[in-house]
Order: C-alpha cells, then structure tokens, then sequence
C-alpha cells in the first residue's frame, strides 16, 4: 500500500520539475542548477520508491500488506467452501427456491467473477485514485486557472459512467439468471440421456440448447455494448480537456509574453492531462469488471444471507418411542405464495409395524406425503406426528436416523458400492451391511460382482441402471 501510494505521487510530482528546466523571462537554467534537480527527483522519488519496494517485498510475507496468488486461491477457497456449506445447511425448500441449477452457477462462475475484481481492485485501485488525485493537485499549483476545465469535465465522466451502469445493471442481471436456466437445461439433459436417447430426442435437445445459448450471447452482447461506452466517453473528456488547454494556454502565453504562464508550466499542464487520461483509463478498467461483478457478489451473498427454512426447536426430543404415525388436519404448499395445495385436509392414522400402499396417478401428491413423515418439508397446517409426538418437536438427525425413506430418484455417489452402504452407518460391519442389502433385496445384485468393493464410476445415476464397473 505504501508503494502504490508514493508511486501515485511522485508520477504527478515529477511534472513539477518540467517547467524549471525551460526559459524563464529569456533566461536558460544553468546546467547545475538542472543536475540539481535531476537529484531531488531521484532522491524524492526512485530512491525512495525503490526503497520502499524492496523494503514491502522484503516484509510481503510477514505483514501481508498485499495477497499474493496464493492467498487469494485460498480466499477463493474459503469463499468456495463458506457457499457449499451453507448450502448444505439448505433444506428441501430453500434448494427449490434457488435451483441446483443456479447454486452450481453461484459456486462456479459468480465466484470467478467476484475473485477476477477483487484481483483487479488491488492492483489498479489504490494506484489510479492516488495517481488522479495528484495529477489534479499539481495541475492547480501549476496551471491555477486554466485547470478549472478539470471541474467541467470530471462532473460529466462521472454522469456519464452512472447512466451506463444503470443501463448495465439490469442486462447482466438477465444474463446471469439465464445462466441458470442454461445450467438447468444442461443438467436435465444429462440426467435424462437415457430418455432422450430412448425416444430419438437428441434434435430437440440440441435445439433448445442452442436456442438458450444464443439467447445468453445476445443479452450479454447487449450489456458489454453498454459498458463499452465508457471507453469513448473517456477519451472524449480527456482528449477535449487537452484541446483547451493548448489552445487557451497558447493564447495566453502569446497575449502576456509569457508573464502569466510559460512554456514549461503549458508542458507540464499537458503532462498532469495524460496522467489524468491514464489513471481514468485504470479506474474505467475497474468500473467495467466492478459492473460485471456486482451481480455475482449479489447471488453469492443471497445464497450466505439465506437462512435454512427447518431448524432444530429449543430443547428437541431425541428419541422416537415407536414407528407410528399421525397426519391430523395436513395440508401443503410447495411455495406460501402457491394459489392451491398439494395436500389438503388429510387425517392418516398408520400404527407401528402396518404395512400401508398409497395409490394414486401420477401428480397426486404421494411422494409429497411420504416426505413429510420425516420431515423434509415442514407443513402448512394441521400436524404430522411420529411416535404419538409432532415431528417439529424432534432432533432432525434423531427423526431421520429414526425414520428411513428411500426416494425415487436412487442415487450413488463416488466411491466404493460399500461406501455409499455405509451412508447410514459409517461403523456398520460386512454383516450388517449384507443384512441391510438382503432386507432391500438388493443383497443377490450386490453379490454379484466380482468384488466388495467394487468403484461407482457416476454419482446421480440409479443403482440398477450399472453404474458399477
């Protein structure tokens, strides 16, 4: 920090010596007199530069005054694992509020994003602010009056770079929910390839991940179009503010002789005028990637910021008396602003050790009632009981370690066949693990491979489907 800040002043400050080196009233400086100041420019500034950076490079370990690439894989890494983990906080009905879908495209690309700017920021930010704020200051002592263009056209940048970012904002807004959708569309594809396959719809799916891709290319266009205006809006204020001063300098110089302004300090204003030009240029860099990442470090703080919608009561009950079961008065909605339940006013009573089939077409709601029992979801009204007690009364982990529930999508995770086993019990034996096998009549399948310990090649694949090689 110490570094960027005496660069971002002796840049500016080495103009201040400009006009000394030039006639004053006809007269030439002596050479001394220019040795001496080639000195105190060396002194004021490279020596002192390069003192300070070997010194900052020298302590860069110890004080940490900027991250290295190191230390900023590992704040990505941080940030990377804080998402994933609230997101495994996240139960059933924050998952459907965002999608899978758009969680992935947060841990992914919005975090590139954000981790793209922040390096940005850390290399450009304190420099070009610094090296502008002194360009601007010296440019006043040096110029006085004829640098007032500065207070006309530094206003009119900044206008402007706001209406574009109020113009971008919203377009890289649709294009990163279109991101989702994309992913969405992707990962649905990918599940379902034995479907599509199955019934010839490899076109329509090519189709319509075209459709979406080219509808991402044209928002995206759109909003780079956008930012991109910033560029020739900059040159335009810079390149307009050198115009004036050479043509009102000259004027004033040929009007006074010289008296008023000379030659070197017109030099030196025309210098401060590139310094401003390059340090804009910098910050319009900055401005650029920040508007393109504001929306990501918007998602990724909605997904840290969300709290999980089932948590465990204050003193929760931890153990289950038996395996019966209540739905008194149940009804339910996916979304509270959904305008019909999916289950309305049932009353179940099942007792312990009853075998009980819910029969219904498809869409009737039945997966939604087993989920339910052991708490996936919590209920819109009435209450579901287990045990003769509410299931909100208990220990999340102590319900579903009580209850069992086999959903309809089977899926295996990477690994061994006997590590995804062992999901219910880490310290479950060879026997145990046979036993839960033949009681899921899965133990004749299981038994025969050639292997225990055979490899899952694919997670989210169903287990019959031969995901085991």
């Amino acid at each position: 920090m110490k570094f960027f800040h005496c660069q971002g002043h002796c840049d500016p400050v080495s103009g201040r010596f400009l006009p000394q080196q030039g006639p004053a009233g006809g007269q030439r400086r002596p050479l001394t007199h220019i040795v001496h100041s080639g000195n105190l420019l060396h002194k004021g500034g490279g020596g002192e530069v390069s003192g300070d950076l070997c010194q900052l490079l020298g302590r860069v370990g110890e004080q940490r005054h900027i991250p290295l690439p190191g230390q900023l894989l590992e704040s990505r890494l941080v940030l990377l694992h804080d998402v994933f983990t609230r997101v495994q906080s996240f139960a059933f009905e924050n998952i459907d509020k965002f999608s899978s879908a758009s969680l992935v495209t947060r841990m992914t690309t919005d975090i590139n994003n954000v981790q793209m700017s922040f390096m940005m920021c850390i290399r450009i930010a304190v420099r070009a602010p610094l090296m502008f704020l002194f360009a601007v200051i010296m440019a006043y002592i040096m110029g006085g009056a004829l640098a007032t263009t500065f207070l006309i056209i530094i206003p009119v940048l900044v206008i402007g770079l706001l209406l574009i970012a109020r113009k971008a904002m919203p377009a890289f807004r649709a294009v990163f929910r279109k991101y989702d959708k994309l992913n969405e569309s992707v990962e649905e594809n990918v599940r379902a390839m034995r479907v599509v396959k199955g019934f010839a719809r490899e076109g329509y799916e090519k189709q319509k991940f075209a459709a979406a891709s080219h509808d991402i290319a044209k928002d995206f266009t759109f909003a780079e179009r956008v930012v991109a205006l910033n560029a020739p809006l900059m040159q335009f204020c810079v390149y307009f503010n050198l115009i004036f001063v050479l043509f009102v300098g000259s004027r004033i110089i040929i009007t006074n002789g010289g008296t008023t302004i000379d030659v070197g300090q017109l030099s030196a204003m025309l210098t401060y005028g590139m310094q401003i030009l390059m340090s804009l240029m910098m910050i319009s860099m900055i401005y650029v990637m920040m508007t393109m990442s504001y929306e990501s470090f918007v998602r990724i703080c909605e997904v840290l910021e969300e709290e999980p919608a089932l948590t465990d009561p204050a003193s929760p009950a931890m153990d289950v008396k038996d395996g019966s079961i209540d739905f008194e008065n149940v009804s339910f909605k996916y979304s509270a602003q959904a305008k019909k339940f999916a289950l309305q006013d049932i009353n179940l009573h099942i007792d312990s050790g009853m075998t009980v089939g819910i029969l219904g077409g498809t869409g009737s709601s039945k997966s939604t009632l087993v989920q339910l029992i052991p708490r996936l979801y919590d209920v819109s009204e009435g209450c579901v009981k287990v045990g003769g007690r509410d299931v909100r009364e208990y220990d999340l982990e102590a319900l579903r370690g009580a209850v069992s529930v086999v959903l309809q999508k089977n899926v295996l995770f990477s690994g061994t066949v006997k590590d995804n086993l062992r999901w219910g019990n880490e310290n479950a034996t060879d026997d145990e693990m046979i036993e839960a096998c033949r009681l899921a009549q899965a133990d004749e399948f299981v038994r025969s491979f050639p292997g225990r310990g055979r490899t899952c090649r694919s997670r989210s694949v169903p287990f019959p489907a031969g995901c085991c090689t």
